[in-house]
């Protein structure tokens, strides 16, 4: 017998799409701004790979939240697994970059901003393991009890 589904999937689900929407988007908006940026000046967009790299990177953990999304949703083994994984490597990705533009540029912002995403991811990861949410990902399928013969 599949297990209840918990009340907070629906909401959980939404939220990671919405934010995977939303960062795809927005990196896309930022690593367009810093190219137009860029070569108005007549720079070389080679003279700054930490920028291209991290909006790159972060369209590649937005376009990956939306399939991560659905897993969850459906309640798909995989979805459980890709849901913690992808947590915390959002949690290592924005602390490693946020500490890297502080160290670099002396800009808090992008460590501030990971902060939020390590509370909530962590947020995530605490309620994707609790044991009944689990259940719910890992049912099996449970053949019908048969009668043997005494």
């Amino acid at each position: 017998m599949a297990g209840v589904r918990p009340r907070g999937l629906d909401p959980l689900a939404v939220g990671v799409a919405t934010a995977g929407v939303v960062t795809f988007v927005s990196a896309a908006s930022y690593l367009q701004q810093i190219y137009a940026f860029t070569s108005s000046l007549g720079l070389s967009p080679v003279g700054f790979p930490d920028f291209y790299s991290y909006f790159g990177a972060l369209m590649v953990v937005g376009a990956a939240a939306v399939p991560v999304a659905y897993g969850v949703w459906r309640g798909e083994k995989w979805g459980l697994a890709a849901g913690t994984y992808f947590s915390v490597a959002y949690m290592v990705f924005y602390v490693g970059f946020g500490s890297y533009f502080v160290a670099t540029y002396g800009d808090y912002t992008e460590l501030q901003a990971g902060l939020l995403y390590v509370v909530a991811s962590g947020a995530l990861v605490f309620y994707l393991e609790r044991g009944s949410v689990k259940d719910f990902f890992l049912h099996e399928a449970v053949p019908p009890a048969q009668d043997t013969p005494t």
